[in-house]
């Protein structure tokens, strides 16, 4: 649900600075990371962005949202572009397409 979170608060940060964030500090206003017993890493140029989730004991695997609202998984190595589709949240009106 955090990588559906960070999704929408990118769309907001979008729409405020017509580029994505690059860091999770610069979604404070529209993200809070709401469980604290994984990390999400957040990375991009400002056109486009991925989030990565790595495997704990308590996921499944691991996770990767990327700009274009697709979340995907891999349950032994870190999910990549490719991987099995969770998720698809992303338009074609969607900043960045």
């Amino acid at each position: 649900m955090d990588l559906v979170q960070l999704y929408v608060a990118q769309q907001l940060y979008f729409s405020d600075e017509n580029s994505f964030a690059s860091s999770l500090s610069q979604l404070t206003n529209h993200f809070q990371i709401r469980r604290n017993d994984y990390s999400i890493t957040l990375s991009g140029d400002g056109k486009v962005w991925f989030a990565r989730v790595p495997k704990t004991g308590n996921l499944a695997g691991h996770y990767l949202m990327t700009s274009d609202g697709v979340l995907q998984f891999n349950s032994e190595r870190p999910a990549e572009v490719g991987d099995a589709v969770l998720r698809r949240l992303g338009g074609s009106n969607s900043p960045g397409h």
